[in-house]
């Protein structure tokens, strides 16, 4: 009988040992699956609080964007939108770099118009061919592309210009440059969308510049000869003397006149006569292309050239008026087409454009008057 009962003891505390025991491991895995939810619950409100910090900060960054881009899209010139663009992509990108290219209308190169943070030598070097490096790929491909992206489409990429976004500017159908990023303050996945919204707005706003542009073009130029409008010049002509009056340097003016151009029209007629202006219209871009040239009048076309002297300006004429007696253009009736000029410049012979031509067209008289086919220099009488 003790045995048994001794047994029986034996079994039962033993049975109240593993009891108290099981008792604690419940406890214990009770408290280990409170203490994983709790971490859990304090990750996920560190993630909701980082969400909400990045909504307020895309939404500030958004409505900032969106008052530069109304403004963008307000912008007329060429000039203002570049600058205004590379602003825009270092303030909502946040970076220190960053560049601006323009695609030529064959859509075949890319070169800077505008950029901060990369030194002058090297952004002249940046010219590049579609397809060619990172800017070009983007332009290529039309897509905007990371640094991560770019290790997938160029593996084998060289030791050449590297940003870390580009995006392509894009309007209609027609690709019109690439913004390119570099110097990040941050990595966020943000920025890439970000680039991509400057840029669609930028294709929107050049595309407006250069539609005025196109307008102003053809507001400008005289239609049969593809010269200037005399208003034009006028206008270039006082902003060379505001100018010169700033930084010193003269303005010359030269007025010319095509001698026996009344013979030419008699014999031949006016339809020739057109033909024969546009012929020395061209003659005229051909040999300066970099001076502001229109026609004044008739047979009379007029000549502006910024930084040069009167004797310069007299080189320009004299060697002008060679090429046109070269040219041998037969008036009819046993005579000659030549080329008469008067020039004057500024600050020596007029203080004002208004009165430079005035002088120009008086030394143009006088050629006319010493026998034609040669030109003078303004001299007050």
């Amino acid at each position: 009988m003790v045995p048994i009962l001794a047994i029986l003891t034996f079994v039962f505390f033993i049975l109240w040992i593993v009891a108290l025991t099981s008792k604690g491991r419940l406890k214990g895995r009770v408290s280990e699956k409170e203490s994983l939810l709790e971490g859990e619950i304090r990750r996920l409100s560190t993630e909701i609080k980082n969400l909400t910090a990045r909504i307020k900060w895309l939404n500030l960054t958004y409505q900032q964007l969106l008052s530069s881009v109304i403004h963008l899209s307000s912008m007329l010139s060429l000039d203002e939108i570049k600058e205004a663009v590379i602003r825009i992509v270092i303030n909502a990108v946040d970076c220190h770099e960053a560049v601006l290219f323009l695609a030529d209308e064959n859509e075949e190169y890319l070169r800077p118009i505008a950029a901060t943070g990369i030194p002058r030598e090297e952004l002249t070097r940046l010219s590049l061919r579609f397809g060619e490096g990172r800017v070009g790929l983007v332009a290529q491909r039309r897509l905007t592309l990371t640094d991560k992206e770019f290790s997938f489409y160029l593996p084998r990429e060289g030791h050449g210009y590297r940003p870390q976004i580009c995006s392509p500017i894009i309007f209609q159908t027609r690709l019109l440059g690439v913004i390119a990023v570099g110097g990040l303050n941050r990595a966020s996945e943000d920025q890439k969308q970000i680039l991509n919204f400057i840029a669609a707005a930028t294709g929107m706003a050049l595309n407006n510049a250069m539609s005025f542009q196109r307008l102003q073009y053809s507001a400008s130029i005289d239609k049969l000869t593809q010269l200037y409008h005399i208003q034009f010049f006028r206008d270039r002509l006082n902003e060379a003397i505001r100018g010169a009056k700033a930084n010193g340097r003269p303005v010359s003016v030269c007025l010319t006149d095509l001698d026996k151009f009344k013979t030419f029209n008699d014999t031949f007629g006016h339809p020739m006569g057109d033909r024969l202006l546009y012929r020395i219209a061209r003659i005229y871009t051909e040999m300066f292309p970099d001076l502001i040239i229109a026609r004044y009048g008739g047979d009379e076309f007029i000549i502006l050239a910024e930084g040069k002297d009167r004797n310069e300006m007299y080189q320009i004429a004299e060697n002008l008026r060679k090429r046109i007696e070269k040219e041998g253009y037969s008036a009819g009736k046993g005579e000659r087409i030549t080329l008469s000029a008067g020039v004057a410049a500024y600050p020596d012979d007029a203080t004002s454009g208004e009165e430079l031509i005035k002088m120009a067209d008086q030394a143009l008289y006088l050629a006319k008057k010493q026998g034609r086919n040669r030109v003078v220099l303004y001299t007050p009488s």
